[in-house]
């Protein structure tokens, strides 16, 4: 029988070509590998055992999701979209982005949010928690790009995951709602370079939800404030969707509709001014890999985005 890890590192070419795998699994027993398929088709059937062989049994088998994911304010564990609210002094509230894996510190997961909410929730030792600001603790504030009125920067952020919350999927996040939070796993991602003006992004938040629209600009340095601070944010992607407070931090993924569901970036703000849900709004993301910035990187911290569920 193949290694496990060959069926693994198929399974993303798969998704590509709609081929949705939930579930791979070894039955001991009976010698077999167990594949649990979205829509166990007998077409998607021939294709995976013309590629591994007769020693596979399929079953029909949804993604995973939490019991408790009843809104986004009520689904542990840590994951991309939910929503992180500062002490309850402070009571900031934001999304979370993605769940990364600290690459400077062993095993460490931390969340990927807004810089400038990691500065509005009490900087580094700040905690925070899941929903409410009396609700699950989450960890506390780690480093942030939001430092020095006037200077020039990304806007991202993190906040650190006590060792025993950190999620058994690493790689999920909410991505949109129907009735309640939609949970999937992301597994690709798009660094800068492969996002062009024209392209459709989704970005999911806790006040706005779901928008989809085209990306409109690329690498926009863009003056922000917030709380009497301003500062440049560097290399952002301009968007014609715009956002309400505590969107801030959410995920920004691309997709045809469907699985896989691929990271794009973390939201950072929007036009300021009222609210429009229409094409006529803007806001600007941090693509993946320029959300590892100046102060980060002078600090010393690295990170990647979990894009499997051991990450």
């Amino acid at each position: 029988m193949r290694p496990r890890q060959r069926y693994v590192h198929v399974w993303m070419t798969l998704s590509g070509e709609g081929i949705e795998v939930n579930s791979i699994g070894i039955d001991t027993t009976n010698n077999a590998v167990i594949v649990g398929l979205k829509v166990a088709t007998e077409e998607d059937e021939a294709r995976l055992t013309s590629e591994f062989g007769q020693s596979l049994t399929f079953r029909q088998q949804n993604p995973a999701a939490d019991d408790t994911c009843t809104s986004v304010a009520a689904c542990w564990p840590p994951k991309g979209g939910f929503e992180i609210t500062a002490s309850q002094s402070l009571g900031t509230h934001c999304t979370s982005g993605w769940i990364v894996k600290r690459t400077d510190q062993s095993a460490t997961r931390q969340i990927l949010t807004a810089g400038h909410c990691i500065f509005a929730g009490g900087g580094g030792g700040a905690p925070w928690f899941h929903g409410a600001s009396s609700g699950t603790s989450i960890g506390d504030g780690q480093s942030n790009t939001w430092v020095g009125s006037g200077s020039h920067d990304a806007d991202v952020g993190l906040v650190g995951i006590v060792t025993t919350k950190v999620p058994p999927i690493r790689n999920q996040f909410i991505w949109g709602l129907s009735g309640g939070p939609l949970v999937s796993s992301v597994t690709q991602q798009f660094t800068h370079d492969l996002q062009w003006v024209g392209d459709g992004v989704c970005r999911f938040g806790i006040t706005s939800f779901r928008d989809c629209r085209l990306i409109t600009m690329e690498d926009v340095a863009r003056r922000s404030c917030y709380l009497g601070t301003c500062k440049w944010i560097d290399r952002t992607w301009e968007v014609s969707i715009d956002a309400q407070g505590g969107d801030s931090g959410g995920p920004v993924y691309f997709n045809y509709g469907a699985a896989p569901y691929i990271a794009n970036g973390t939201h950072v703000h929007s036009d300021d001014g009222p609210y429009d849900p229409g094409p006529n709004g803007r806001g600007w993301y941090t693509p993946v890999d320029l959300g590892r910035a100046n102060y980060l990187a002078v600090s010393g911290i690295t990170y990647n985005i979990c894009l499997t569920s051991a990450c």
